[in-house]
């Protein structure tokens, strides 16, 4: 039974963390907190410490039970889709907790290409619009994860910014991560939740690699 609560408590800090709820530093010390009181869950940790408020947990919560569902129930699954970057998972290891650091082992690895910047700036057009041209412009960069990076992007057809996400390069050529970013979108999209970002579409690029 422990070891299906450290599983299910680090599914739901990595889908906090994945959707911008919570940083790498709240998230660790999070589980620093639970180590001493494991009878607590992570996100009541959480909420106690004000890092999530009643509205971000219930959205997670909503979260955790469709990415439960998307891989039968079975939250190793569902861990080894969730592509984790070397620092958070270096940072969770280093609280030194058998259970903890023996769930890590299930999680994806994530990718970070040498040179990869993500502060650059850029601006180019992708996806086509009704109308003549492309239909989004990208404007800068604004967040990266292990599989994806977010941009905010001018819809020239509504003429508002939005979220763009991009499958990084690094994944862009290997099945596994392309079908990963898919259910992403997949399972966020079937949610519609004010600390949820929404998904409203999927997209590709020329050369085949996804965006959302």
């Amino acid at each position: 039974m422990a070891g299906i609560a450290t599983e299910r408590n680090l599914l739901f800090g990595l889908l906090a963390l994945q959707n911008g709820l919570i940083d790498q530093g709240r998230l660790v010390a999070a589980f620093q907190a639970w180590t001493l009181d494991k009878a607590v869950a992570l996100a009541d940790h959480l909420v106690g410490r004000g890092d999530l408020d009643v509205d971000d947990r219930s959205a997670v919560d909503a979260l955790v039970a469709r990415h439960l569902k998307k891989h039968g129930g079975d939250v190793d699954r569902s861990l080894a889709a969730i592509p984790v970057g070397r620092s958070t998972r270096e940072s969770l290891a280093r609280i030194d907790d058998p259970g903890l650091g023996g769930t890590l082992l299930h999680v994806g690895s994530a990718t970070i290409q040498p040179g990869d910047d993500a502060d650059r700036t850029a601006t180019y057009a992708v996806g086509e619009a009704t109308s003549e041209g492309q239909r989004f412009r990208v404007l800068r960069p604004h967040a990266r994860g292990g599989l994806g990076a977010v941009f905010v992007a001018l819809d020239a057809e509504l003429h508002r910014e939005v979220a763009l996400k991009r499958i990084l390069d690094a994944h862009a050529d290997d099945p596994v991560s392309r079908q990963r970013f898919l259910l992403e979108a997949e399972v966020t999209g079937g949610l519609e939740h004010p600390g949820i970002v929404p998904v409203y579409g999927l997209g590709t690029y020329s050369d085949g690699r996804t965006l959302s």
